[in-house]
C-alpha cells in the first residue's frame, strides 16, 4: 500500500521559491517492515558550536536507567541529534555508569545512592548533566497501554511506570525485562515494543531487576506487573500522513506521522513500521 504526502518549502531572498518534496509511505505484506530514515551526518568540528545534554540533572531511583540526549548546536543555528555520535562519561562509576556501545549510548545507570556528572563531548565541544541515584523503594509497576489490542504484523509501544516509597513516580520501560508468552502470538524488544505474531492473546510481563550491589535495588527487584496483549486478524485499509500537504521554512524539519486504518475499524500509529521515502519535486517561482 502506497500513500504520499507534498512538502513545500519557503526560501527568502526577496522573492518566495516552492519546493515540493513527495513523501511516499510503503508498507509490505503484513505491515512488516522498519522505519527509512537515517541518522543525521555528524558535522565536522568547526560546525558544532554547543551540545546540550537532557534531561537536566535527573534524579532516579537506585537500580533503574535514564536515557539521555545529546543535542548539538550548530553555527548556522541549526540543532541535530549528536546522542549515538558523542562520547559519553561518567565522573563516578560506582554511581552512575553510562552506555558508550552501539544501542545503548547515553543510558544511564543509578548504581547506587549519589550523584555523577556525565558528560558528553565531540571533539573540544562538550555538554554534561548531573545524575542522582535515590533510595526510594518500588512500590509497584503499571504498564500502558492496559491490555492492548494490535493487528497480526504491527506493534504497540508498551510503558513501564514505577511508583515509589517517597510518592515519586519514574519511567522504567528501559529498566524492567520485558517478557511475552507465548512468543508465537507477540514478541516484545527490550525497550517495550511488542509486535502481533499471530492471533490470540499474549501476557506481556514487566519485572524490575537488580542492578548493582546497592540495598534499595536489591529490595525492589523482582516486582512486576502484567498486561495481556491481544493481536487480532484485521487487515489494513488504508493509511493517512499528516500533517496533509505541510509547508515549512528552508533548513527546519518537520515530523510526519502515519497513521492506518484497519478492517475492524482501528486505528494505529503506523510511523515506525512504514517505510518512508521522499523525492525533492521541481522549484516554482512565485
Amino acid at each position: 500500500m502506497r500513500v504520499h504526502t507534498t512538502i513545500r518549502s519557503l526560501f527568502g531572498r526577496g522573492e518566495v521559491f516552492l519546493a515540493s518534496l513527495i513523501f511516499l509511505v510503503f508498507v509490505a505484506a503484513g505491515c512488516g517492515g522498519s522505519s527509512g530514515g537515517g541518522s543525521a551526518p555528524t558535522p565536522g568540528p568547526n560546525n558544532l558550536k554547543a551540545i546540550v545534554v537532557a534531561p537536566s540533572n535527573p534524579s532516579i531511583a537506585a537500580g533503574t536507567k535514564v536515557q539521555l540526549t545529546a543535542t548539538g548546536e550548530l553555527t548556522n543555528g541549526t540543532f541535530v541529534d549528536l546522542t549515538s555520535a558523542v562520547n559519553w562519561q561518567s565522573s563516578d562509576s560506582s554511581v552512575v555508569t553510562v552506555g558508550t556501545t552501539a544501542g545503548i549510548k547515553g543510558e544511564a545507570t543509578a548504581e547506587g545512592s549519589g550523584s555523577a556528572t556525565v558528560t558528553a563531548s565531540l571533539g573540544s565541544v562538550n555538554g554534561s548533566t548531573t545524575v542522582t541515584g535515590t533510595a526510594a523503594a518500588l512500590i509497584a509497576i503499571a504498564i500502558t497501554p492496559v491490555n492492548p489490542k494490535v493487528p497480526i504484523g504491527t506493534s504497540e509501544q508498551l510503558t513501564a511506570t514505577g511508583v515509589f516509597s517517597d510518592g515519586t513516580s519514574q519511567d522504567l520501560t528501559i529498566s524492567v525485562a520485558w517478557d511475552s508468552s507465548p512468543t508465537s502470538i507477540a514478541s516484545i524488544t527490550s525497550g517495550g515494543l511488542a509486535t502481533g505474531n499471530g492471533p490470540g492473546d499474549a501476557i506481556i510481563t514487566a519485572t524490575l531487576p537488580a542492578i548493582g550491589a546497592d540495598t534499595a535495588s536489591a529490595a525492589q527487584s523482582g516486582i512486576s506487573a502484567q498486561t495481556t496483549l491481544t493481536v487480532t486478524a484485521a487487515v489494513l485499509a488504508s493509511i493517512a500522513v499528516t500533517p496533509e500537504n505541510p509547508t515549512i521554512a528552508s533548513t527546519t524539519s518537520l515530523r510526519l506521522t502515519a497513521t492506518g486504518t484497519f478492517s475492524d475499524g482501528t486505528s494505529i500509529d503506523l510511523t515506525s513500521v512504514v517505510s518512508w521515502t521522499g523525492r525533492v519535486g521541481q522549484l516554482v517561482e512565485k
